[in-house]
């Protein structure tokens, strides 16, 4: 007797089983079907975030019409892949029939030329063909040894990242072996020397003092030499008086 009722028991237990791995079947179906069929059709994409990448290109390349639960951000960003500044995508449903495509671009670090086109250099390191002048252009890249290359690109980005306003006012950037990094300013030259991380703030505190002295002098120089601050050194080649 005992015997037939655990049967039974493991019976229904099986009967329960099978049901669900039914259900569960189905239901995967079904939200697999989801993102393809016309519920929740999308009528309007907006696209946030963009500088350098054209809103009429991204647009382009996203079809309108489909369920608004295709338009994943996984989705969306493998189908703008191969446009270079698209560093992260994140969608965002306005139901009912909207999404909201935020694009999070590459950081621009410098320009710089190569056979005849010119090219940014991004934060993270990646290298986008640009088509016009970008600021702040690195004038010879091409003579750069690759040790030193990397430093001064390492340089760069700090600079960028840590002394924004500085970084702003950078019209061109030179290597010279003798002199370092040579950095063109809008009205004169700063000779770095080399491209020392940890020497930055240090001079920073020179460059700015040499700045608010020859501020309240009235004059301009035609370049600041902080090669030897080690020494306590600043050369500053006076131009002109206003």
């Amino acid at each position: 007797m005992k015997r037939k009722k655990r049967k039974k028991r493991f019976f229904k237990f099986y009967i329960l089983f099978v049901l669900f791995l039914v259900f569960v079947f189905f239901t995967m179906r079904i939200l697999k079907s989801i993102p393809y069929s016309k519920l929740f059709p999308v009528k309007f994409i907006e696209i946030e975030g963009v500088k350098f990448t054209s809103k009429k290109e991204v647009l382009n390349r996203i079809e309108k019409g489909k369920s608004i639960f295709f338009y994943t951000s996984g989705r969306i960003k493998d189908i703008l892949k191969d446009l270079k500044w698209i560093k992260r995508v994140r969608v965002i449903f306005d139901f009912p029939s909207k999404v909201i495509v935020r694009i999070k671009e590459r950081e621009p670090c410098f320009g710089f030329k190569k056979n005849g086109k010119i090219f940014v250099f991004t934060e993270d390191k990646s290298i986008i063909e640009y088509g016009k002048e970008f600021f702040p252009y690195f004038e010879n890249i091409e003579e750069v040894k690759e040790d030193t290359k990397e430093e001064i690109v390492n340089f760069i980005i700090f600079l960028k990242n840590k002394k924004e306003k500085w970084y702003k006012s950078i019209r061109g950037i030179r290597w010279d072996e003798d002199e370092g990094i040579i950095l063109k300013m809008r009205h004169f030259l700063v000779k770095w020397g080399r491209p020392k991380i940890d020497e930055i703030e240090e001079k920073f505190v020179y460059l700015e003092k040499v700045m608010r002295h020859l501020g309240k002098e009235k004059k301009f120089p035609k370049y600041i030499d902080l090669r030897f601050c080690d020494k306590k050194e600043v050369i500053v080649k006076e131009d002109r008086n206003e």
